[in-house]
């Protein structure tokens, strides 16, 4: 999520600070918006950025991705409470994306998000212990290989400006994919339990995806949007348009 979030504060960044210097520069409010700012190149710019990272805008080296160890502590109440351990995380495919949208509106101060990934695949080491809606036991210690096919996210931002400083006054995140396989060994300690469980998750999750969409937007929206308004509000205006312009 963290790595989600600073990708998009630096298209957030990035087009707020082109519209401030076009505005500046000539006033061209209708040329601007018909040419789509430079949203949508700065997003196939962006693909180069995750594979070899960019120190001046706090880009690391996404593609390929690898964390030698990181926590998992979640607590959803009702939903699900999980806590452990994952090792040598390694993913591969987040620069490998078409942007299907790019737009940003001065009227309104609206960023429109759409990007396609072409296949992502995790792989990781795991150990969790934890309960389902309250009632369901889960555990585990082995291997989690995942492939996401054909994901398509759309971010839709409205921004705002205060005290020189910018905000999100309002965001919508939305994900549908077309496949996703996954391996998992080691649920339960039970081989069997473990293969049985992988192939019902790969037959179901995109389609739970797509019927509980709404549930999902409203889980993740608030959290993308707390977490770049977090790291935007430690920059002024100027700094942003500074670190964009070099």
């Amino acid at each position: 999520m963290r790595l989600f979030a600073l990708v998009l504060a630096t298209v957030l960044i990035t087009c707020h600070a082109s519209s401030v210097i076009e505005i500046y520069r000539n006033n061209e409010y209708d040329e601007y918006e018909n040419k789509g700012g430079q949203l949508v190149g700065f997003l196939e710019k962006l693909k180069e950025y995750i594979k070899n990272g960019n120190p001046k805008l706090s880009i690391p080296v996404l593609d390929p991705l690898q964390i030698k160890n990181m926590s998992i502590d979640l607590n959803e109440k009702g939903l699900i409470s999980l806590k452990g351990i994952l090792k040598n995380l390694r993913s591969n495919g987040l620069s490998d994306y078409k942007v299907n949208q790019g737009d940003f509106m001065l009227a309104g101060l609206k960023v429109d998000v759409g990007l396609l990934f072409n296949q992502i695949s995790v792989m990781t080491d795991y150990n969790v212990t934890g309960t389902l809606v309250d009632s369901f036991s889960i555990f585990g210690n082995g291997n989690i290989r995942v492939v996401v096919k054909g994901l398509n996210v759309t971010v839709d931002m409205k921004l705002g400006v205060k005290n020189n400083t910018l905000n999100i006054s309002n965001l919508t995140f939305n994900a549908h994919l077309k496949e996703f396989n996954c391996a998992i060994t080691g649920l339960y300690n039970d081989e069997e339990v473990s293969k049985l469980l992988s192939k019902a998750i790969t037959e179901v999750l995109p389609g739970l995806l797509d019927d509980y969409q709404t549930e999902i937007s409203n889980y993740a929206s608030p959290i993308i949007a707390n977490t770049l308004n977090k790291f935007l509000n430690n920059l002024s205006l100027k700094d942003l348009i500074d670190i964009i312009r070099g």
